[in-house]
């Protein structure tokens, strides 16, 4: 019987220790340009799916909403039919969300 091999995992305490972080001078702040309330309560797992072109939200009660990330402006809002169980998933030909 061989023994597993040993791998040298890049947070162990052997080997070199890293240098301390450059100092960091931040040029700007971030600031809220706009929000879109979903209605209901919040929960954990229901991040946005952002898109250069487009900003997708959905909430735990099954509201879905689409949104201009340049304007804040609705593009469209829809129920999925049924109370969600995890946050919205996009790419450019889908939007996906997920139903216990």
């Amino acid at each position: 019987m061989t023994s597993p091999p040993s791998f040298s995992w890049p947070w162990s305490h052997e080997g070199p220790k890293m240098g301390a972080l450059p100092e960091f001078q931040a040029t700007t702040g971030a600031q809220v340009n706009w929000q879109i309330a979903l209605g209901g309560k919040t929960s954990v797992g229901f991040a946005p799916a952002v898109r250069p072109d487009v900003v997708y939200g959905s909430s735990p009660e099954g509201d879905i909403v689409s949104v201009d990330p340049a304007t804040g402006r609705q593009n469209w809002r829809a129920s999925a039919g049924k109370p969600l169980s995890g946050g919205i998933g996009a790419d450019q030909n889908l939007l996906a969300v997920g139903t216990n």
